[in-house]
Parts: C-alpha cells; sequence; structure tokens
C-alpha cells in the first residue's frame, strides 16, 4: 500500500535537497516499500545532475585558469588593449559554458527519462550558444573595437581548456 502521494513526495523531495536528515528518512520510506516507483527516476535524475555539475565547475574552473594565463601573456607581450581583448574572448568562453551548465541541469530535472525532450534541449542549447557567440564577437569587435588576433587568442584559450577538459574523462 502506497502511503505518499505524489505532490507530498514532491514536497518532500524538495526539502531534502536542502536537508540530509530528510533524505534519510526519505531512504527508509523507500527501503519499507512506502514510496512510489517514481522516487527512483528522481534520485537518478538528481544524481547525474550532481555529477554533471561537478564536472561543470571543474570545466569553468580550469577554462578561467587558461583564459587566465593567455591574458596575462599577452599582457605581457602586448599591453593593456591586447589583455582586454584576451580577456573579452574567455569571457565569451565562460558564458557559452554557463549556458550549457543551464541547459544541461535543466535537461535533466525537466526531461528525466524522455529522449525526444534531451534532444530538444540538446539542439535548443546548441542554437543559443552559436547565437550567443556570435553576438558577443559583434559586440567585442564592432562595439567595443577589441583587437580581432588577441579576441581569438582568449576565445580559443578557453576552448583548449573545454577539449582538454574532455580528454581527462
Amino acid at each position: 500500500m502506497r502511503l505518499l502521494t505524489r505532490t507530498s513526495l514532491i514536497i518532500i523531495l524538495r526539502a531534502a535537497d536542502t536537508d540530509t536528515s530528510s533524505f534519510t528518512a526519505i531512504s527508509s520510506w523507500r527501503q519499507a516499500g512506502l514510496l512510489p516507483d517514481y522516487f527512483e527516476a528522481h534520485q537518478r535524475a538528481c544524481d547525474y545532475t550532481g555529477r554533471l555539475i561537478r564536472n561543470m565547475r571543474r570545466l569553468l574552473i580550469f577554462q578561467i585558469i587558461m583564459v587566465g594565463m593567455m591574458t596575462a601573456a599577452l599582457a605581457g607581450l602586448d599591453g593593456f588593449l591586447a589583455a582586454k581583448s584576451s580577456l573579452f574572448g574567455g569571457i565569451i568562453v565562460l558564458m557559452n559554458t554557463g549556458l550549457m551548465m543551464l541547459h544541461e541541469k535543466r535537461a535533466a530535472i525537466q526531461a528525466q527519462d524522455d529522449a525526444q525532450r534531451i534532444l530538444k534541449h540538446v539542439y535548443l542549447c546548441a542554437v543559443e550558444r552559436l547565437v550567443l557567440t556570435l553576438v558577443l564577437f559583434a559586440i567585442g569587435l564592432v562595439g567595443l573595437k577589441l583587437m580581432p588576433l588577441q579576441l581569438l587568442l582568449g576565445f580559443i584559450a578557453g576552448q583548449l581548456a573545454a577539449f582538454l577538459n574532455g580528454l581527462s574523462h
């Protein structure tokens, strides 16, 4: 006999995301057979989302380090404007990574096991990232009149960090 309704389970699960004692109670309820089957799907989604966020944070930190090193090198070689251009290129990459984190977290929570919905989130993320990149490059080159080569070098440093991070997994 199932004692918890879907609505009460959602309220408890939201509390469990922040409170470990609630999560312990939920685990014991699950073992006693009091929780519905969709609890396990939610738990899998939460585990996946947690791993995803940890990996994306690692990627962001690695990108910040790489862009910082490129910016510092260009500041020493070419001066302030080159450093500013490189930093803006790196910010483009960081904003793309942040947008990807947002979409992946949203897809993991909303779509769960529905492949079509996950694919829709992936396509939407790809289009938004492309538009964001083009708009920010236009702002940097036309609006702020930054140096093109240094802007690209900062962007490449951030993308290289993403590539190297992907190789380590």
